[in-house]
Order: structure tokens, then sequence, then C-alpha cells
């Protein structure tokens, strides 16, 4: 193309393919980490979409930039893909003070699934299980001793579980704990959140009107369950919480740069999910309808088909409303960021792609998902 500009412009088809081109080179550059090409890759691009005609000045910078270009395809690339790993095993630690029956079964279904589970009897067991202090113990400690100093966060260790759920329940009959009681494990909740905050506390209770999700709310609590729950509820709540579940979900990633196409497979692969690759988007609907994802990952500027037009056609139809769909895209500027979310798009992900941003962001659109569905089906049932 640079060669054609030195004898004539270039005409509408050729100037067309070139900025496919640019910008599929663009997002394929940021992906491996070659930044500088990424940067050169824009530029070309926003060239041939702003200027109609090219002057000898505009001529001459075009191939400047396609000449630096090839230089920066001279850098090393920094592509790191991460090895497959089998999933660790989920840890569970179950604080239950009065034992009661359910918790025993649900500790049973959990350690058929594979779970390590540990079930804590006191506040003071709980505590040592998770390296704390309890607080009465620090209420205890003298305001003059060395050891008074706030007590330091403790270290993640290959022990800590990946979620704690705290029994509120007295027992089938009278569900209601003593008041003190109640209260010692709602200071623990507060203890604990204060000192592992990134660690999801899943509570049962007896009481969950507003007031008191609202307290738990504040005290850290993640995850509120109304008490009576079945054990296998609980269980898939803990399942979607932590993730144990997403090898399970099915994403459609639809990309006519097949460099980028797979990098993105590369990327999600090690979290176990079920990838289905496109390039053709004239392809899409025949090879969604075969899939039925629970996520869809779309470009945007893509031949004969549009990512927004792929967008709008699955919005239309009133079964795929709730289907999370996500774009990754090389346009960071918000008009194109906006027109994407008018159209119902879920997320909106510019490249170059950093893997763990990409996967946790698609992890809590699954989240919503699949909770949304649960939602529905027991809707469906109750009616």
């Amino acid at each position: 193309m640079a060669h054609l500009l030195t004898h004539k412009d270039l005409n509408e088809q050729q100037r067309t393919q070139a900025q496919q081109m640019a910008h599929s080179l663009a997002g394929t550059l940021g992906t491996f980490g070659l930044m500088e090409g990424y940067r050169l890759a824009l530029q070309l691009e926003q060239l041939l979409h702003t200027t109609p005609v090219f002057s000898p000045t505009q001529s001459a910078q075009f191939q400047t930039l396609v000449a630096t270009l090839g230089h920066a395809l001279d850098e090393a690339p920094q592509l790191v893909c991460p090895q497959r790993q089998s999933p660790p095993a989920l840890k569970l630690l179950i604080v239950d003070v009065n034992q009661m029956p359910h918790i025993q079964q649900l500790t049973a279904l959990a350690v058929a699934q594979g779970w390590q589970t540990a079930v804590a009897a006191s506040i003071e067991s709980a505590a040592e299980k998770l390296s704390l202090m309890t607080p009465s113990a620090q209420a205890h400690r003298s305001p003059s001793s060395p050891e008074a100093s706030p007590e330091p966060s403790p270290e993640p260790s290959p022990e800590t579980p990946d979620l704690v759920l705290i029994h509120l329940v007295a027992g089938e009959n009278d569900p209601l704990l003593d008041e003190p009681i109640l209260q010692r494990l709602l200071q623990f909740i507060s203890h604990l959140t204060a000192a592992w905050p990134q660690l999801p506390v899943l509570v049962i209770t007896p009481q969950a009107d507003f007031g008191n999700r609202l307290d738990l709310i504040r005290r850290g609590g993640a995850i509120i369950l109304e008490y009576p729950v079945v054990p296998a509820e609980v269980l898939a709540v803990i399942a979607q919480a932590t993730h144990a579940s997403d090898g399970l979900s099915k994403i459609m990633v639809v990309d006519d740069d097949t460099y980028h196409l797979q990098q993105v497979t590369q990327l999600l692969q090690p979290w176990d999910f079920q990838i289905t690759p496109l390039a053709n988007p004239q392809r899409f609907w025949s090879l969604f309808t075969q899939v039925r994802p629970d996520l869809l990952i779309l470009d945007i500027e893509m031949p004969h088909i549009n990512g927004f037009e792929l967008c709008q056609v699955l919005r239309s139809n009133p079964r795929w409303q709730h289907l999370p769909i996500v774009f990754l895209s090389i346009h960071r500027d918000a008009a194109k960021q906006n027109q994407a979310f008018a159209l119902g798009a879920d997320d909106y992900i510019t490249k170059p792609i950093h893997g763990q941003n990409l996967v946790l962001r698609i992890q809590n659109r699954l989240k919503r998902y699949h909770a949304c569905l649960r939602s529905r089906q027991a809707a469906k049932l109750a009616s």
C-alpha cells in the first residue's frame, strides 16, 4: 500500500483493505506485547480513516510510519501464556457452634465433591484455624503490654480457606441464637473480615430482613442466605462465589484476527472454560445456536458483519437478553464504548489484554449470569 502511494492515491477498496489490515495488526501487536508497533499501527489506521485523499506530505508520513513499523517488528515479543494447571481443591471452613444436622449433611456433600472441608464448633477453634486472635482475647490484653499493639494481618498459607461459612442458627425448632452468643459471632465476623478483607464470608441466618442484612453486610458478610435452606443450594452458592463451577462455563470468542483469537484462547484455557473461537463472523449464527454459550466475546471491526451488529441481533431476541456480551477492541475512545453499552454490552475491554484482568471480569459476568438463571428457574418452579 505504501508503494502504491508513491505513484497514485489508493482507491476506496484498497483504503478499506489497508485500514482493516492496520486494525488487525494493532490488535495482534498489542496482544503480543509489541507496544511500539501497536502504537504505530493505530496511527496508520487513524490516518487511513480520517484522510480521504492523501497529500504529498501525508503520503510521506504514511510511508515513514510503515518503515518505522517494520523496524518495530524486530522487537522481541513479550507474550506470556500461563501453563495449564488443574484447579486446586476448594477449601471451605464452616463455623457452626450448635453442630446442626443439616450442616453435617452439607459437609458430607462438600467432601463428596472433592472439597477440603473443616468445621469449627467454637469461635476459638475458628480463630485458631484462621490464625486470628479472638476479640475477647484482644480485649483482655493489658493496654501497657507490648502485645497490646494492633494484631497484624495474618499471612495467607496453603491452609487458608477459599470461603468461610458462618451459621447463625440455634436449632431446627427454635432457630434464634441466644443474644450473647449471637453478638459474639457477629463480632467475630467483623474481626474476621477486617483481618481477611478478600476472604468471602457466607452467613446463614434466620433473621434475613433488610436491617439484619445491612448489619451483616457492614460487618463484611459477602453472601447472606436465609434459614431454612437446603444444603445443595448452599453448595451451589459457594461454587458460584468461589468460581468453583466456572469450568462448566462456555465462552464463544468472535474475532477475524486469528492471532488475537488464539491469544485470547490461550489466556482463558488455564481456567478450564469451554472456549469456542470463531474467525469468520458470517458463520456466527449457525455456530452460536450449536454452542449456546454462557458468555460472548466480540471484536468490533470485522468484515461483512461487525461486532455491534452481532450484539444487536442477539439483543433483538428476548431469549438472549441476559447473555453476557463483552467487547474486546483497540478503540479506546468514549464514543465507541458508549455505543457498545447503548447496544446492550455488559463490558468493554481495550486491547492489549491483561490476562488476569480479563479472567476476573469474565468470572464476574458469569457469576451474575448464573445467579440470574437460578433466580429465573426458581421463579418458574414457584409458579
